[in-house]
């Protein structure tokens, strides 16, 4: 029997590009004789004619496209995980609406998901070219060396995931094991999530493994309306304003950890990593306990951080307590 390869596919807005970001899935170069291929797209709410333009290629290409109807404008988060609720397939990539996925990508991830053991949770992610409006690839990687320091061997470990933002869910993919644990999250919880992409990568490494393909396999496609895009690489001297928002992502990432957390322990499959790391939400600021905590899950993964800036973002962090209080009150 095939293996069902699910491509999840929120849209809002986007009858520009769609169509590309549909041929490029179509294109790929699959063993059709092993994998089905499948798209599951969850419009939540456009204004223009995104969907009619999807409805119309599926008709014109036969396409195995298959809607996932809503009435609700449910943002992104919340929109691609109506898609992990009711979707279903073995491997499961997410998928934005105005990319160009080479042709390979899928071949080169399905290489790494075999060989491991897929009864377990196990994601894959890639780099990619940071690409223009016309999706023309810059010279530029979108993690350009990011990663230095974090990656053991090819695996990203979850200590290295709560200082930035690494995986980005238009070059990330999960299997059916994955998915499972991903339906645990209470929608409740994803009012306080950052994105789906990254609460679906710290979940994934807390019960699993997440491996990365250090090849770009898409063009990300850079337009004034992103939702999230590619770090700006404006090498200007030291602002306060730009530290502050490294700290601020910090601080998003420290609540989706909660909600891992959380999850996990309703779940009974709470690691001691988890919790440790999520001990930084409650310990007092400046504490020596918190201190070293911060240090060793900021410092020892990446060669970028030195301590002393490790030390100013562990005196400016500040847990988003309502947002912490507000999820715990949904576990009561």
């Amino acid at each position: 029997m095939k293996k069902v390869i699910s491509i999840l596919l929120s849209t809002y807005n986007g009858q520009s590009y769609v169509v590309e970001q549909l041929e490029s899935i179509f294109n790929q170069d699959i063993d059709r004789s092993k994998y089905e291929l499948k798209v599951f797209v969850r419009d939540d709410k456009s204004s223009d004619q995104t969907v009619s333009v999807i409805e119309k290629y599926r008709e014109n290409k036969k396409a195995n496209i298959e809607f996932v109807r809503t009435k609700q404008n449910l943002g992104v988060v919340k929109s691609f995980f109506e898609l992990i609720h009711d979707t279903r397939g073995d491997f499961f990539f997410f998928s934005d609406q105005d990319d160009i996925w080479h042709h390979n990508k899928i071949s080169k991830f399905m290489v790494e998901f075999e060989k491991h053991n897929n009864k377990k949770p196990v994601g894959v992610f890639a780099d990619a070219w940071v690409a223009d409006e016309r999706a023309q690839p810059t010279e530029r990687k979108l993690l350009h060396g990011r990663l230095q320091g974090r990656l053991d061997g090819n695996i990203l470990p979850l200590k290295s995931q709560v200082s930035e933002y690494l995986v980005q869910g238009a070059n990330f993919a999960f299997n059916a094991a994955s998915q499972e644990i991903l339906k645990k999250i209470n929608r409740c919880y994803l009012e306080y999530a950052t994105m789906h992409d990254h609460l679906a990568a710290l979940t994934i490494s807390a019960v699993g493994s997440l491996y990365y393909l250090d090849e770009p396999l898409i063009n990300y496609r850079q337009l004034q309306n992103n939702v999230m895009g590619a770090r700006s690489e404006n090498k200007d001297k030291f602002k306060l304003s730009l530290f502050r928002s490294r700290v601020q992502d910090v601080e998003d990432l420290f609540v989706d950890l909660h909600i891992v957390h959380v999850v996990l322990k309703t779940a009974n499959i709470l690691s001691n990593t988890v919790k440790r790391i999520d001990q930084v939400n409650y310990l007092g600021k400046c504490s020596f306990k918190r201190t070293i905590n911060f240090l060793a899950i900021r410092n020892s993964n990446s060669a970028s951080h030195p301590v002393i800036v490790s030390m100013l973002y562990q005196i400016l962090f500040s847990p988003n307590s309502d947002s912490l209080e507000a999820i715990d009150h949904f576990t009561d």
